[in-house]
C-alpha cells in the first residue's frame, strides 16, 4: 500500500544534481515494513555534498548508475502511495533521473511526514527533530536507508493509518490504475554503504 522513499543527492537542484543513494521500504496497510532495499548510485559526476551525506568516491566504486536500478525502483513504486519526509524533494529527483532515461513517471499519490508533523504542531519538523520528539532512533542521519526507516517509523505515529487509508482510498485507486512505465529489470541487488 505504501512505499517509503529517501534519497541522498549531489545537491538540491534535480535538473543538474543526481541521486547518489536511494532507499525504498514497502509498508503494509498498518504501516509495518514488509521489504526494504537501499543502494548507492554512481552519479557519473562529482559527489557534491559529501560533508552532508558522507558518501565518498571509494564508497561508490562498485555502484552502478541509476539506469541499472530503474526497473526495480519502478516495480517497487508502482501502485503504491509514496511516503517521505519532504517527499516532493525525492519525487522531483526521481522524475529527473527517470526523465534522463526517457521514462516519464505518472502522477503519484504521496504522503509527506514533514507535512504531517507540521500539521501536528511540531516545531521544528525536520526528520531529526521528529525522531527526537517521538523517541525514534535514527542511526545515521543523511543515510538513505536510515532516514527511510526513520520515516517508516514516524508515519504510524503521525498519521492514523485507518484515516489515511480511508481518506486516501481514491488516491490509492488512482496509484494502482496509473499507467506506470516499465524498464528492463537489469540489476536489483544494490551496492550498500559499508
Amino acid at each position: 500500500m505504501f512505499a517509503v522513499v529517501d534519497t541522498e543527492t549531489t545537491g538540491l537542484d534535480p535538473r543538474r544534481d543526481r541521486i547518489v543513494e536511494i532507499a525504498l521500504i514497502e509498508l503494509d496497510r498498518r504501516g509495518q515494513p514488509v521489504s526494504q532495499w537501499a543502494t548507492l548510485v554512481n552519479p557519473d559526476r562529482g559527489l557534491g555534498a559529501t560533508h552532508i551525506h558522507g558518501i565518498t568516491t571509494t564508497d561508490i566504486r562498485y555502484a552502478h548508475s541509476f539506469e541499472r536500478y530503474a526497473g526495480h525502483i519502478l516495480a517497487t513504486l508502482a501502485g503504491r502511495i509514496i511516503v517521505g519526509h519532504n517527499i516532493d524533494f525525492d519525487v522531483a529527483f526521481l522524475r529527473a533521473e527517470f526523465g534522463r532515461l526517457g521514462v516519464r513517471l505518472p502522477a503519484v499519490s504521496t504522503i509527506c511526514t514533514a507535512e504531517l508533523a507540521r500539521s501536528a504542531g511540531f516545531r521544528p519538523f525536520t526528520l531529526a527533530a521528529c525522531c527526537r520528539r517521538l523517541g525514534i532512533e535514527n542511526g545515521r542521519a543523511h543515510s538513505a536507508a536510515e532516514d527511510a526507516m526513520a520515516t517508516a517509523r514516524i508515519l504510524p505515529r503521525l498519521a492514523d493509518l485507518q484515516s489515511v487509508r480511508v481518506g486516501r482510498m481514491l488516491a490509492l485507486q488512482s496509484a494502482r490504475s496509473a499507467s506506470w512505465p516499465t524498464v528492463e529489470l537489469d540489476v536489483v541487488i544494490g551496492c550498500p554503504r559499508t
